[in-house]
């Protein structure tokens, strides 16, 4: 039995199985899209962002912009700021294409050990045995796993 199911490859499911195939489990992630694919948001990490990818050890991988701030004009006001230093160096968040994003975290996590990726396949249902959460049901199937994770948005 598969360990750790994951519905949804995006941003969060692939950085999951990443560090869930690092330690060893085994994780299938189901995506209903293929990849690369255009996603019209996230384009932009912010500092935490830029440290998680760090430490999967992709920043190398993601070709990006730094910005040191964040602005957002709200009806007719602008509000701006930016970002505060962080142990003696400017902290900075990155723009990048979320069509590159998406992709670098896609084939990273298809090349962990231990984890499966599979596209095209939508998740129909949580399959629900004795009120607990067991699996998936995908293309009328049930898939079962020790835990289920929604990383669908």
């Amino acid at each position: 039995m598969t360990d750790i199911l994951i519905a949804g490859g995006g941003v969060a499911g692939s950085a999951l199985a990443i560090l869930l195939g690092r330690q060893g489990l085994s994780v299938e992630v189901l995506e209903r899209g293929e990849f690369p694919r255009e996603k019209p948001c996230g384009e932009g990490l912010m500092p935490a962002g830029v440290a998680a990818l760090r430490r999967l050890g992709l920043e190398n991988a993601i070709h990006a912009e730094p910005f040191l701030g964040v602005r957002y004009r709200i009806a007719g006001h602008i509000f701006e700021g930016a970002f505060p230093r962080g142990d003696g160096s400017e902290l900075m968040g990155w723009g990048v294409r979320r069509r590159h994003f998406d992709q670098v975290l896609f084939r990273a996590a298809a090349a962990t050990p231990g984890v499966t990726y599979r596209t095209g396949i939508g998740v129909e249902a949580p399959l629900v045995e004795r009120g607990r959460v067991t699996g998936l049901r995908v293309a009328g199937k049930p898939l079962r796993a020790r835990l289920v994770v929604a990383a669908d948005g």
